[in-house]
């Protein structure tokens, strides 16, 4: 398993709300996947739009749990193989095919 703090996160603030993150892809790091949360920590609305959105992820919002990147868990399979890129999960701040 890889830790998500070793591929470079980075929330995704709008407005200074964090809305999404954003990560090296775990397969060849010369490309960043991007998440939308459809549940932001502040509780507020989610964000609309965002283009760092690519392939299978473009327009989907993604239930988080956890406030920090060594604790954040992702409910839904992340998809990037429309973009030749990983696949999988992120629990518990450790990603995984």
């Amino acid at each position: 398993m890889i830790r998500l703090v070793d591929l470079h996160p980075e929330w995704i603030v709008v407005g200074g709300r964090v809305v999404g993150i954003s990560y090296d892809c775990p397969c060849c790091e010369s490309f960043q996947i991007s998440l939308l949360f459809a549940n932001p920590p502040d509780g507020g609305p989610v964000q609309r739009q965002d283009g760092r959105q690519k392939g299978d992820q473009a327009g989907l919002r993604f239930r988080r749990s956890g406030d920090n990147f060594a604790t954040l868990s992702i409910e839904e399979p992340i998809l990037s193989s429309q973009a030749h890129h990983w696949s999988g999960r992120i629990s518990s701040g450790e990603v995984s095919p």
